[in-house]
């Protein structure tokens, strides 16, 4: 049995931020800025990990200001399915979703009058405006565009689909889509109004072994 006095080394902390490390006004509060700051400076990695895009994560990573410190050069974007290295600026990996699924799962979201979303770092694109796309946008602080032929442009495969919408819809086509899809998608509801389609094989934790 370890001795009680005995300490812990920390080199990482890993932080989800919506209901986790952000407070009800989806902001990081002052204290914890500090507090992560003086981890920072004693080198244990700060990564930020979120079902966001990475732009969507960005303002939070410039409110703590340790990007440019070797603690602070790692961010973790849609659930695990991307990681960005800041210092080299760029992704350093990516896992999409097939596009014959995004593809697939668009038909069905159309057949129940539903419409879906694909995601790039600083983009939400659709095919359609409407009040939940334009939620969504507004909740992550990304540039949304409508996309003219927008069933050639899921071939291109994306890390994450998002189809908004009423609850008790999406709840049903949740499992339609599951039986679907198997195990070659993670399915899920991120909020209640908001249905997503991952990867499999992919999370946060699992990224976080890829980055270190």
């Amino acid at each position: 049995m370890a001795d009680s006095t005995s300490k812990l080394y920390v080199k990482l902390i890993a932080f989800d931020l919506d209901d986790t490390l952000l407070n009800d006004k989806r902001q990081i509060t002052d204290d914890t800025v500090l507090a992560l700051r003086e981890c920072a400076e004693k080198g244990i990695y700060i990564v930020l990990c979120s079902g966001r895009a990475e732009d969507a994560i960005l303002p939070f990573v410039r409110r703590l200001e340790i990007a440019g410190k070797e603690a602070g050069r790692f961010l973790i974007a849609i659930n695990g399915c991307s990681i960005f290295d800041l210092h080299k600026r760029e992704q350093i990996f990516c896992r999409k979703v097939e596009p014959e699924i995004l593809l697939r799962a668009n038909q069905i979201a159309e057949e129940y009058g539903l419409k879906s979303e694909v995601y790039t770092p600083d983009t939400i694109y659709y095919s359609q405006e409407t009040k939940w796309t334009r939620l969504d946008v507004d909740m992550c602080g990304l540039k949304g565009a409508e996309v003219q032929d927008y069933e050639e442009f899921l071939k291109k495969g994306f890390t994450k689909m998002l189809i908004p919408g009423e609850p008790s819809e999406l709840l049903k086509l949740q499992d339609i889509l599951r039986k679907e899809f198997g195990e070659r998608a993670v399915i899920f509801t991120s909020k209640p109004y908001f249905l997503e389609i991952l990867p499999p094989n992919c999370g946060k934790g699992e990224a976080n072994h890829l980055a270190f």
